[in-house]
């Protein structure tokens, strides 16, 4: 299940990621999950396994990078923020950055990303209905 929102240089799309192994291509993404997963497994761009439990604001920064999943014992429900590439040039150069990419990060926790993932996964959910951003 996939229910999407999109604004100009912003999409949000609230998923549904069945049990089992699968390909994983989520881009320039954040990835927060909304709901806890006992066990799952996954490998980064063909490295080593990671194995642990997923609790509720988990969150990833996929990076355009290949992940495999080789588990999970349930449904993990997550909301996927994805930003265009000139919105990422814009916020790294108010940042002093010149490049706009993101750079993987998988398994942190942190509660204010965790309570804007569950607003915007209301407004996914409403079809955008909150507005523009």
């Amino acid at each position: 299940m996939e229910e999407c929102t999109v604004w100009p240089d912003v999409r949000v799309s609230l998923i549904e990621r069945t049990p089992g192994p699968q390909e994983v291509r989520s881009g320039d993404t954040l990835s927060v999950a909304l709901l806890p997963v006992a066990r799952a497994a996954w490998r980064v761009d063909g490295g080593t396994t990671t194995k642990c439990g997923i609790s509720p604001g988990t969150t990833f920064i996929w990076a355009s990078r290949a992940i495999f999943r080789e588990r999970l014992d349930e449904t993990c429900k997550c909301i996927h923020v994805s930003l265009a590439p000139r919105l990422l040039e814009k916020v790294a150069q108010s940042f002093g950055e010149d490049a706009g990419e993101l750079d993987y990060c998988g398994g942190r926790q942190d509660l204010m990303v965790y309570q804007c993932a569950l607003g915007l996964a209301e407004v996914a959910a409403d079809g955008g209905q909150a507005g523009e951003l």
